[in-house]
Protein backbone atom coordinates (compact mmCIF):
# COMPACT_ATOMS: atom_id res chain seq x y z
CA UNK A 1 0.00 0.00 0.00
CA UNK A 2 1.30 3.39 -1.01
CA UNK A 3 1.54 6.03 2.02
CA UNK A 4 -0.85 9.32 1.05
CA UNK A 5 1.76 11.94 1.96
CA UNK A 6 4.57 9.86 -0.15
CA UNK A 7 2.03 10.47 -3.26
CA UNK A 8 0.92 14.14 -2.26
CA UNK A 9 4.71 14.84 -2.12
CA UNK A 10 6.81 12.96 -4.35
CA UNK A 11 3.86 11.87 -6.91
CA UNK A 12 6.40 12.25 -10.13
CA UNK A 13 8.82 9.61 -8.16
CA UNK A 14 6.07 7.58 -6.97
CA UNK A 15 5.04 7.41 -11.35
CA UNK A 16 8.24 6.60 -11.91
CA UNK A 17 8.86 3.43 -9.01
CA UNK A 18 4.76 2.30 -10.58
CA UNK A 19 5.76 2.43 -14.04
CA UNK A 20 9.27 0.07 -13.59
CA UNK A 21 6.87 -2.39 -12.12
CA UNK A 22 4.39 -2.17 -14.78
CA UNK A 23 1.68 0.03 -13.23
CA UNK A 24 -0.05 2.56 -15.46
CA UNK A 25 -0.68 5.60 -12.68
CA UNK A 26 -1.81 8.51 -13.88
CA UNK A 27 -0.43 11.05 -11.85
CA UNK A 28 -2.91 14.25 -13.01
CA UNK A 29 -6.08 12.35 -12.73
CA UNK A 30 -4.80 11.94 -8.86
CA UNK A 31 -3.51 15.26 -8.81
CA UNK A 32 -7.13 15.99 -9.59
CA UNK A 33 -8.76 14.14 -7.51
CA UNK A 34 -6.18 15.23 -4.88
CA UNK A 35 -7.52 18.69 -5.36
CA UNK A 36 -11.42 17.83 -4.98
CA UNK A 37 -10.36 15.89 -1.71
CA UNK A 38 -8.76 19.22 -0.51
CA UNK A 39 -11.90 21.56 -1.57
CA UNK A 40 -14.28 19.39 0.09
CA UNK A 41 -12.07 18.72 3.35
CA UNK A 42 -11.92 22.98 3.80
CA UNK A 43 -15.90 23.11 2.95
CA UNK A 44 -16.58 20.66 5.42
CA UNK A 45 -14.66 22.22 7.91
CA UNK A 46 -16.01 25.27 7.55
CA UNK A 47 -19.46 23.96 7.53
CA UNK A 48 -18.45 21.95 11.09
CA UNK A 49 -17.26 25.82 12.55
CA UNK A 50 -20.14 27.26 11.19
CA UNK A 51 -22.96 24.66 13.11
CA UNK A 52 -20.86 24.61 15.82
CA UNK A 53 -21.06 28.63 16.42
CA UNK A 54 -24.53 28.01 15.18
CA UNK A 55 -25.59 25.73 18.11
CA UNK A 56 -23.65 27.92 20.68
CA UNK A 57 -25.72 31.10 19.16
CA UNK A 58 -28.77 28.58 19.70
CA UNK A 59 -28.57 27.82 22.84
CA UNK A 60 -27.69 31.45 24.22
CA UNK A 61 -31.10 32.25 22.27
CA UNK A 62 -33.21 29.76 24.13
CA UNK A 63 -31.52 31.12 27.75
CA UNK A 64 -32.16 34.32 27.00
CA UNK A 65 -35.95 33.39 25.95
CA UNK A 66 -35.68 34.47 22.68
CA UNK A 67 -37.01 32.12 19.39
CA UNK A 68 -34.31 30.33 17.93
CA UNK A 69 -36.74 29.12 14.42
CA UNK A 70 -34.29 30.81 12.36
CA UNK A 71 -30.91 29.16 13.63
CA UNK A 72 -32.39 26.22 14.11
CA UNK A 73 -33.20 26.55 10.21
CA UNK A 74 -29.87 27.65 9.50
CA UNK A 75 -28.43 24.45 11.02
CA UNK A 76 -30.53 22.24 9.77
CA UNK A 77 -29.26 23.53 6.36
CA UNK A 78 -25.64 23.34 7.71
CA UNK A 79 -26.35 19.97 8.43
CA UNK A 80 -27.47 18.70 5.43
CA UNK A 81 -24.76 20.41 3.19
CA UNK A 82 -22.33 18.55 5.95
CA UNK A 83 -24.20 15.08 5.05
CA UNK A 84 -23.62 15.72 1.03
CA UNK A 85 -20.52 16.42 1.17
CA UNK A 86 -19.69 13.11 2.96
CA UNK A 87 -21.29 11.61 -0.09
Amino acid sequence: MLDPKLLRESIDLVQQQLSRRQFAFDASEFSELEAQRKTLQLETEALQHKKKNLSREIGQAKAKGHSSDDLLEQANHVQKELSDNEK
